[in-house]
């Protein structure tokens, strides 16, 4: 993945990537942790990670 902003590329695991996927804007945390039946800790660490990262953005209602 190559984010504009800063001009870095990133290689997503599966785990990154099935996130990423879920996230559409319409699907709040905890309906993306229910649809990826992983474990609430990981699917969050990942989720902070690519937020950290610039990756993704997290809108505060849809928390």
């Amino acid at each position: 993945m190559y984010c504009l902003r800063s001009e870095r590329c990133f290689l997503l695991n599966k785990t990154a990537t099935e996130i990423w996927n879920a996230c559409n804007g319409q699907r709040s945390i905890a309906e993306i942790i229910r649809c990826l039946g992983q474990p609430e800790d990981d699917v969050m660490q990942m989720i902070i990670s690519l937020w950290d990262q610039g990756l993704l953005e997290v809108d505060q209602a849809f928390q």
